[in-house]
């Protein structure tokens, strides 16, 4: 205060009253003061950093592709390495196989021809001309030049109408056999060895008796079929097949034929056929000479 009772300026008089101001505050302290929001930001990467990041990623790339090219390449120069070892290995393998096949044919060949030449031939022969005993004498026999193994021989006797060649009644069938056949010194010249040389037996035909007089005017004929297997000295196994027919017929010149007993084949160009149709002929050229006298 100044002096003769007026207010001086910046005294007390200037200010608010203490109760005004309390007012004041306390109506400040009510207010709401609103809640602050934060937003948090990243900080910038500064633009060399990126560029380093790129560049190590290209770097990446480049490497993991020149890896691919380079095991594509080391695949292919070992798919070709194998194929040329599989190339060489075929031409081997079938160089191999040529050779082998060659010598076989070689020794094939070879031993065909030592077989051919060597081997054991075995036959049959059959006597049944003289048809009143009723009985047919058989031999076995061995003209090749080394000894036949496993022989065995399964033998069919059969009557056939003629001209028609069909078989009339039963077969009566024989079968015969021997661990070995030694061969003959010739052809002709028997060879007796009990168990080991020819075989030779007589065999009893009871429908030959039956038939007999049938065969005997040349209406019927006997046949002996026979089929043999041995073993031909070299391991190979061979089949020999055998038939013949024992028929009455008639031989020699067509004006005085000659009326003989024969063993005729079952089959070929002089077979029984080709001997009925001959028989034939010879029936009708004495018809005709008969008829012109």
């Amino acid at each position: 205060m100044r002096r003769g009772g007026n207010p001086s300026l910046g005294s007390d008089m200037d200010s608010p009253e203490p109760e005004q101001q309390t007012n004041n505050e306390g109506r400040k302290t009510n207010e709401q003061i609103p809640p602050a929001f934060t937003e948090l930001q990243m900080p910038v990467s500064p633009p060399n950093a990126h560029k380093t990041k790129q560049s190590e990623k290209h770097w990446i790339d480049y490497a993991k592709f020149g890896l691919e090219v380079c095991g594509f390449i080391v695949l292919c120069v070992y798919a070709y390495f194998t194929i040329r070892i599989y190339c060489a290995n075929k031409e081997a393998a079938d160089a191999a196989k040529s050779a082998a096949q060659t010598a076989s044919d070689g020794f094939a060949l070879t031993k065909q021809i030592t077989e051919g030449t060597s081997e054991a031939v075995c036959e049959m022969s059959a006597d049944c001309r003289d048809m009143t005993k009723g009985t047919c004498p058989v031999s076995f026999f061995n003209i090749g030049r080394v000894t036949a193994k496993s022989f065995r021989a399964h033998v069919e006797f059969s009557i056939r109408k003629l001209p028609s060649n069909i078989q009339i009644g039963k077969t009566q069938a024989s079968d015969f056999s021997q661990d070995e056949l030694l061969p003959r010194a010739n052809e002709t010249t028997l060879l007796y060895a009990p168990g080991h040389g020819d075989i030779m037996r007589e065999i009893d035909i009871p429908i030959l008796r039956l038939h007999e007089s049938a065969i005997d005017n040349g209406t019927e004929a006997l046949m002996a079929k026979a089929t043999i297997t041995y073993d031909n000295g070299f391991g190979t196994v061979r089949t020999t097949p055998y038939c013949q027919e024992f028929v009455y017929g008639r031989a020699g010149p067509s004006s005085s034929p000659t009326r003989i007993r024969m063993v005729v084949p079952c089959e070929g160009q002089y077979g029984i056929a080709s001997f009925v149709e001959e028989q034939r002929k010879i029936a009708r050229t004495q018809a005709q000479q008969k008829s012109q006298k």
